[in-house]
Formats: C-alpha cells, sequence, structure tokens
C-alpha cells in the first residue's frame, strides 16, 4: 500500500509539474506573441467591417433622389393601360434574401479555410478576409451612391406598383395630346406611400424597384469570386508548369458560383442582363481592388501569396 503511494504521489507531482510548465509556456506564447499578432491583425478587419455597416446604414437611411419626378410611359391600349415590356415582369422567388445572406457570408469564409489546407497561415488568412470585407467595401461606395441618386427600373416595377386606371385616364384626358404615351410618375403607383423610402430592401416598396441598376447582389458575388479566385492561384500556382488539371478546375469554382448566383437573380426577374453584365465587371474591379491591398501582387507568383501588412517585414 506504502509502494502504490508512492507511485500515485511522484505521478501527481510529475503531471503537475508538465501542466504547470505548459501552462507558462502558453501564456507566454500568448502575452509575447498572439496578443501582438491579434492587436495588428484584428483593427484593420475590424475597420473594414464597421465601414462597411456604416455606408450600409447610411445607404438605407438616404431617400432615393428624384424618386418623385422620375417618369415613364404607359400606352392604352384598347381601353386598357399597360407600361412597357421591359418593365412589366411578374415577380419571382427561388431564393430568399435571407439565404442569400448566409451564401454571401458563409461561402467565402468555408472556401478561404478550405484554402488553408496549403498554407495553415493565420495571417495569410486574415489577410484573405480582410480582402473579401474590402472588395465588399468598394461595392457599397460604388453601387448605392448610383443607386441613390439615378433611378433605374427593375423588370418588376409595374407588378409592384400596379397603377390605378382611373388616376390614368384622368391624366390622359387631361393632356394636350393623345397621340403620344403618357407619361407618369409613381403618384399614379396603387402601393405608393411619401414614407416609401424607409424600407428600400423590401422586395414590396417602390424605392427597392427603382434602384435596379447597378445589381449589389451580383457585383458582391462577383467580387468574392475574384477574391477567392486570386487566392487560390496565389496558393496553387495552377498556371505553372507541369500543374496538374484539377488546379485549374479548383480555380474556376468561385466564378460559377458566382454566375449561377446571377442567373438566378435573372430567372427571378430581378435585374436585366445588361445590368447584370455590367455588375459582373463592377464586382470584378472590386475583387481586384480588395485583393491587392492586402497582398504584394494580383498575377506575380512570387508575390501575389504574401499578405501586404506592417508586421510581415
Amino acid at each position: 500500500m506504502h509502494w502504490i503511494s508512492e507511485h500515485l504521489l511522484f505521478f501527481l507531482l510529475a503531471l503537475w509539474t508538465s501542466t504547470t510548465a505548459w501552462v507558462e509556456r502558453t501564456v507566454t506564447h500568448i502575452r509575447t506573441v498572439l496578443l501582438p499578432l491579434l492587436g495588428s491583425v484584428v483593427p484593420s478587419l475590424g475597420w473594414s467591417l464597421a465601414f462597411l455597416i456604416v455606408v450600409q446604414v447610411l445607404g438605407f437611411a438616404v431617400p432615393q433622389y428624384g424618386m418623385t419626378t422620375y417618369q415613364w410611359p404607359m400606352y392604352r391600349l384598347d381601353g386598357i393601360w399597360a407600361g412597357p415590356l421591359e418593365i412589366s415582369y411578374p415577380r419571382v422567388t427561388i431564393m430568399s434574401e435571407a439565404m442569400e445572406s448566409i451564401i454571401v457570408a458563409a461561402a467565402p469564409s468555408v472556401m478561404l479555410l478550405i484554402a488553408q489546407i496549403w498554407v495553415c497561415s493565420f495571417i495569410e488568412f486574415h489577410a484573405a478576409v480582410t480582402a473579401t470585407f474590402v472588395a465588399l467595401d468598394f461595392v457599397t461606395i460604388t453601387v448605392l451612391p448610383i443607386k441613390r441618386i439615378f433611378p433605374s427600373l427593375r423588370p418588376t416595377f409595374l407588378d409592384v406598383c400596379q397603377p390605378i386606371q382611373q388616376v390614368l385616364e384622368e391624366q390622359w384626358k387631361a393632356s394636350s395630346s393623345r397621340l403620344q404615351p403618357l407619361w407618369v410618375d409613381i403618384t399614379v403607383c396603387r402601393s405608393w406611400t411619401p414614407s416609401d423610402h424607409i424600407d428600400p430592401n423590401n422586395q414590396d416598396s417602390l424605392t427597392y424597384q427603382m434602384d435596379g441598376a447597378p445589381s449589389g447582389m451580383i457585383c458582391s458575388y462577383f467580387a468574392l469570386a475574384c477574391v477567392l479566385t486570386l487566392n487560390f492561384n496565389a496558393k496553387l500556382k495552377p498556371f505553372q508548369d507541369l500543374s496538374p488539371l484539377w488546379k485549374r478546375l479548383v480555380l474556376m469554382v468561385p466564378f460559377v458560383g458566382a454566375v449561377i448566383m446571377a442567373l438566378i437573380k435573372l430567372r427571378e426577374n430581378n435585374t436585366t442582363p445588361w445590368i447584370a453584365v455590367a455588375s459582373m465587371l463592377i464586382g470584378v474591379a472590386a475583387g481586384c481592388g480588395g485583393y491587392r491591398t492586402q497582398f504584394y501582387a494580383l498575377f506575380d507568383y512570387n508575390l501575389n501569396h504574401i499578405p501586404k501588412l506592417s508586421y510581415t517585414g
């Protein structure tokens, strides 16, 4: 019994000594390495996220400029008033706004985490995540002013507006010429209220229906796809000699996903093909800009995988 007690005491003492040494090493590492690292990297990510939130809130609070003076033609056909075909499409819901937001937030993070298999670097992962937020910042400061200053009707505008036939008849009878189309504004809409700009993300809102160009979601999809593609290109080096085919296929995944999401927006009659193409270009430009702010190069294999951070030397 005495022999067992001695061995148990020796085991507990060794366990205490090793645990104490591990705790001391961990605390030292946190104090000397991890905290300075987090103190350097977190502010840049936090500022990017804070800027994105502030600009979005300000954009929602600002009413649509020229909303009540914007006009479009209406045509009288056999006593029934109809608008141009390009703004007379029905609304179709394939994917909810919440699901789109989850995809925008989760898909890039998951793909960047998977990409860490080749690098396993917190600094590089932080730079890539920050690049996605900076790209979204670029999208926001580009898209919101255009939407608020230059109204553009979505294809489903008349489905929400529901012009009042009696008001159209009265304006047509009071017009000087009945040979030309009747130009009207949102005061003929059944759903119009002076406080309509309060909820611009509501698809039943006229403000939402009048800020169709460019498409913010398509811009975001392609901005994120561009950052992910550049990040994969920097890690995998798929275009070097004797590079396997699967690396090039992986490089296509982000843009294939962005194209699928853009096609869903088109199928929902939420935008037009020309606006979608313009939004793609804006998104790619924002993605390249966001990536370049965090890494030393876009396509140079010697530099495009190196984060542009002050503590990397």
